[in-house]
C-alpha cells in the first residue's frame, strides 16, 4: 500500500477526513505529521498555496510582494506549499521551549550542501543523519525530494532524540488535541492551530481568579461550582479562512458541561487571553455560545490582517526565500551591466545580491515594527507575547549576504523587543504582588466582602501600573521608529537604491 493511500486510510478510520482523492490536504499533511514528536502540545497547519490563491491575497498581490522582495502580511517563504509546525510551550505564559517545522515545497529541494552554502552554514551528521547547521540557530533536514524539516530552540541532545525517534517511529496522524485542526485545514481553512490544554490548571487556582472578575461578581454564577468545570478544559482549536476577507473561529473543549455559564463566557475567554498575553482585539466582537453538548465554547468572527500575522507568528516556519527553494526553475539570464563611468556595472554580482537581500531584510524588520505599532493595546499585558514572538521572527530571518550594519541594527531591534516583553512581565508581576500583599487579597480567594470593598484600590493599582508601562514602552517604540528611519537613510546613501 502506498504511503498516500495508507495515510488516507488511517485518517478516514479516525474520522478526520472523508474518502477523497490523494490531493486532499489532510492526506498531504499526514506525510508531514510523520516526523512530529508526541511531546508536542501545540500544532499549527499552514496551507500556503491555498492562502496565496485566496481572493484577498490575489486582490492585494501577496505573491507580487514576495517576488518584489517586499514582505507579505505573513512573511511566507516562497515556493512552500504546505507546512506543519509543532511546539512544546509553557501554556502559562506561551513561552516556546522548542519548535519543529516540516515544509512541503514546490519542485525539488537542493542538496543539503547547497542549502548549507546558501545559509552560510555547514553539514554534519547527527545520529547518522546529515543535518545543516545555520548561523541562525536553525537546523535543517531533508526528507525525500520535497520535504524540508527545521528545528529551533533545541540543544544537540534534543536534536539527536528527535532524529532517532522520528526516523524509527514515524506517525500517520496528530495527537488527539490536533484532530479538529487537521480537519479544519482539510475543509478550506488555510491556517489552523490545535493546543493541548489538559491538566493546565487546577480548580483551586481558578476559583480566586474568578472571584476577582467583575463580570462574575455581577452574575449569579458561583465560582466554587464554576471552577471545576473550567479546570476540565482539554483543547483549543483556532481556524482561519482567508476569502474576500478574513474569518476566524475558536473552539475550546471541556471534559465537563458548561451549562449555565453563558453570561460570563466572553469575560472568561477574554480574561484568559489577556493573562496569557495573546489577546486579539477582534475577540470582543466575535459571536459566542456553547456547543450542542454544552461542553465546548464556540466563537467566530472577522479578523484583521495584523491579527492574522500575529496568529501565524505563533508557529511560523523559518523564512526561506523562494530562491533558496525553487532550484529546479531555469536560472535567469545575467542582467546587462548598467552603464557606469567606464561602461561597467556599478556593482559586482555579489554587491547586487547584497542589495537585494539587504532590502528584503530591512523591509521585513520594518514590517515587524509597523505591525506592533498598530496593535490595539487595551492593556500592555495583553500584548507581551507578541514582542517575544516578533523578536524571534527577526532573529530567524536569513542573514547571509545582508549588510553588516543592517544585521547589527536588526539584532538591536530584536533585543529591544525582548526587553519590552521583559518590562511588561515585570510590571504585571509587580502589580500582582502588590494586590496579593493586601490582607486577605483577591488572589487568595478568601473574605469576599473585603474583596468587594477593595475593588477601587485594585483598579487604581492597575491603572497606575498600566500608565507606567505605557510611558516606558512608548519611549522604546519612538526609539525604534527613529532607528528605522536613520537606517533607511544610511542604506539609501550607501547603495543608491530605495529601501
Amino acid at each position: 500500500m502506498s504511503r498516500s493511500v495508507a495515510s488516507l486510510v488511517a485518517l478516514a478510520a479516525l474520522g478526520l477526513v472523508a474518502a477523497s482523492p490523494p490531493a486532499d490536504p489532510g492526506v498531504e499533511f499526514a506525510g508531514l505529521l510523520e516526523r512530529i514528536p508526541t511531546q508536542s502540545n501545540l500544532i499549527m497547519f499552514f496551507d500556503f498555496e491555498a492562502l496565496l490563491d485566496s481572493p484577498m491575497a490575489k486582490r492585494e498581490d501577496w505573491r507580487g510582494k514576495m517576488a518584489a522582495n517586499r514582505p507579505d502580511p505573513l512573511g511566507i517563504a516562497g515556493g512552500v506549499k504546505l507546512g506543519v509546525a509543532a511546539q512544546h510551550i509553557d501554556v502559562r505564559n506561551m513561552n516556546e521551549r522548542w519548535r519543529i517545522a516540516m515544509l512541503k515545497v514546490a519542485g525539488k529541494l537542493p542538496k543539503l550542501e547547497e542549502l548549507a552554502a546558501r545559509e552560510g552554514g555547514y553539514v554534519e551528521e547527527v545520529a547518522g543523519v546529515p543535518v545543516v547547521f545555520t548561523p541562525r540557530d536553525i537546523e535543517l533536514l531533508r526528507f525525500g525530494n520535497d520535504v524540508l524539516g527545521s528545528v529551533s530552540s533545541v540543544d544537540r541532545q534534543a536534536l539527536v532524540g528527535w532524529v532517532e525517534s522520528t526516523l524509527s517511529k514515524p506517525r500517520k496522524y496528530p495527537p488527539s488535541f490536533a484532530d479538529k485542526a487537521l480537519f479544519k485545514v482539510g475543509s478550506g481553512h488555510q491556517i489552523t492551530m490545535g493546543v493541548d490544554l489538559r491538566n493546565m490548571v487546577s480548580a483551586r487556582a481558578i476559583e480566586p481568579w474568578l472571584n476577582a472578575m467583575p463580570e462574575v461578581k455581577k452574575s449569579t454564577s458561583e465560582p466554587k461550582l464554576l471552577a471545576p468545570r473550567l479546570a476540565s478544559v482539554e483543547s483549543a482549536t483556532l481556524a482561519v479562512k482567508v476569502d474576500q476577507g478574513i474569518e476566524g473561529s475558536l473552539v475550546i473543549g471541556f471534559g465537563k458541561t458548561l451549562e449555565g455559564t453563558g453570561p460570563i463566557l466572553r469575560a472568561v475567554v477574554l480574561q484568559t487571553a489577556e493573562d496569557l498575553g495573546i489577546d486579539l482585539p477582534e475577540l470582543k466582537t466575535w459571536r459566542i455560545g456553547l456547543g450542542s453538548k454544552n461542553d465546548t465554547i464556540e466563537m467566530e468572527g472577522r479578523l484583521s490582517v495584523d491579527s492574522l500575522r500575529k496568529i501565524a507568528s505563533i508557529g511560523a516556519p523559518p523564512r526561506l526565500s523562494a530562491a533558496k527553494l525553487k532550484t529546479d526553475a531555469p536560472k535567469p539570464a545575467d542582467p546587462k551591466p548598467a552603464p557606469g563611468a567606464d561602461g561597467a556595472s556599478p556593482y559586482s554580482t555579489a554587491a547586487i545580491d547584497t542589495v537585494a537581500t539587504s532590502q528584503g531584510y530591512f523591509r521585513s524588520v520594518s514590517a515587524v515594527i509597523e505591525s506592533l505599532k498598530k496593535v490595539d493595546r487595551p492593556t500592555y499585558r495583553a500584548t507581551k507575547t507578541w514582542y517575544d514572538r516578533y523578536a524571534k521572527q527577526i532573529e530567524e530571518l536569513p542573514i547571509l549576504g545582508v549588510d553588516k550594519d543592517l544585521l547589527d541594527w536588526g539584532s538591536q531591534v530584536s533585543r529591544t523587543l525582548r526587553e519590552m516583553a521583559s518590562g511588561i512581565n515585570y510590571y504585571a508581576n509587580n502589580q500582582n504582588y502588590t494586590l496579593a500583599s493586601q490582607p486577605n487579597g483577591v488572589y487568595y480567594g478568601y473574605d469576599y466582602a473585603y474583596v468587594n470593598s477593595k475593588s477601587y484600590d485594585q483598579a487604581v493599582i492597575k491603572r497606575q501600573s498600566d500608565a507606567m508601562m505605557s510611558v516606558d514602552l512608548d519611549k522604546r517604540f519612538q526609539a525604534l521608529e527613529l532607528s528605522s528611519s536613520d537606517m533607511r537613510r544610511k542604506m539609501v546613501e550607501k547603495y543608491q537604491v530605495d529601501f
